[in-house]
Protein backbone atom coordinates (compact mmCIF):
# COMPACT_ATOMS: atom_id res chain seq x y z
CA UNK A 1 0.00 0.00 0.00
CA UNK A 2 2.83 2.38 -0.91
CA UNK A 3 0.43 4.97 -2.31
CA UNK A 4 -1.58 5.09 0.92
CA UNK A 5 1.49 5.36 3.12
CA UNK A 6 2.95 8.05 0.86
CA UNK A 7 -0.31 10.00 1.12
CA UNK A 8 -0.23 9.75 4.94
CA UNK A 9 3.35 11.03 4.88
CA UNK A 10 2.31 13.88 2.62
CA UNK A 11 -0.52 14.80 4.97
CA UNK A 12 2.03 14.83 7.81
CA UNK A 13 4.03 17.40 5.86
CA UNK A 14 6.75 15.02 4.73
CA UNK A 15 8.05 15.73 1.24
CA UNK A 16 10.44 13.19 -0.26
CA UNK A 17 11.70 13.83 -3.78
CA UNK A 18 12.95 10.27 -4.32
CA UNK A 19 9.52 8.81 -5.13
CA UNK A 20 6.48 7.45 -3.39
CA UNK A 21 8.23 4.52 -1.74
CA UNK A 22 10.85 6.81 -0.19
CA UNK A 23 8.10 9.15 0.99
CA UNK A 24 6.14 6.24 2.49
CA UNK A 25 9.24 5.00 4.32
CA UNK A 26 10.03 8.50 5.58
CA UNK A 27 6.51 8.72 6.97
CA UNK A 28 6.88 5.38 8.73
CA UNK A 29 10.17 6.54 10.25
CA UNK A 30 8.53 9.71 11.60
CA UNK A 31 5.66 7.69 13.08
CA UNK A 32 8.15 5.35 14.77
CA UNK A 33 10.02 8.35 16.22
CA UNK A 34 6.75 9.81 17.47
CA UNK A 35 5.77 6.50 19.08
CA UNK A 36 9.13 6.34 20.83
CA UNK A 37 8.98 9.93 22.04
CA UNK A 38 5.58 9.45 23.67
CA UNK A 39 6.31 5.96 25.02
CA UNK A 40 4.04 3.87 22.79
CA UNK A 41 5.36 0.29 22.60
CA UNK A 42 6.67 -0.65 19.17
CA UNK A 43 6.14 -4.39 19.46
CA UNK A 44 3.70 -6.74 21.10
CA UNK A 45 6.54 -8.29 23.09
CA UNK A 46 6.94 -4.87 24.75
CA UNK A 47 3.42 -5.39 26.09
CA UNK A 48 4.44 -8.60 27.87
CA UNK A 49 2.66 -10.88 25.41
CA UNK A 50 4.39 -14.21 24.81
CA UNK A 51 5.13 -15.56 21.35
CA UNK A 52 3.10 -18.64 22.22
CA UNK A 53 -0.04 -16.47 22.36
CA UNK A 54 0.23 -15.50 18.69
CA UNK A 55 -1.83 -18.36 17.14
CA UNK A 56 -4.75 -17.74 19.51
CA UNK A 57 -4.56 -13.98 18.95
CA UNK A 58 -4.54 -14.50 15.18
CA UNK A 59 -7.56 -16.81 15.32
CA UNK A 60 -9.40 -14.31 17.50
CA UNK A 61 -8.56 -11.43 15.17
CA UNK A 62 -10.17 -13.26 12.24
CA UNK A 63 -13.51 -13.27 14.07
CA UNK A 64 -13.75 -9.45 14.00
CA UNK A 65 -15.43 -9.06 10.64
CA UNK A 66 -15.96 -5.28 10.83
CA UNK A 67 -12.18 -4.84 10.69
CA UNK A 68 -11.61 -7.45 8.02
CA UNK A 69 -14.34 -6.04 5.76
CA UNK A 70 -12.36 -2.80 5.39
CA UNK A 71 -8.98 -4.43 4.95
CA UNK A 72 -7.59 -3.90 1.43
CA UNK A 73 -6.49 -7.55 1.28
CA UNK A 74 -8.24 -10.75 2.29
CA UNK A 75 -6.50 -12.46 5.23
CA UNK A 76 -6.39 -16.06 6.35
CA UNK A 77 -5.04 -17.54 9.59
CA UNK A 78 -1.51 -17.88 8.23
CA UNK A 79 -1.52 -14.20 7.20
CA UNK A 80 -2.72 -13.14 10.64
CA UNK A 81 -0.05 -15.25 12.35
CA UNK A 82 2.60 -13.68 10.09
CA UNK A 83 1.39 -10.17 10.97
CA UNK A 84 1.52 -10.88 14.71
CA UNK A 85 4.90 -12.61 14.38
CA UNK A 86 6.33 -9.59 12.55
CA UNK A 87 4.87 -7.29 15.21
CA UNK A 88 6.38 -9.36 18.01
CA UNK A 89 9.88 -7.93 17.96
Amino acid sequence: AVDRYAKVAELMGIRENSGKEAQARAGIDVIRQLMSSVGIPSSISDLGISKEAIPAMAASALTIQRLLANNPRELDLEDAIDIYTNAFS
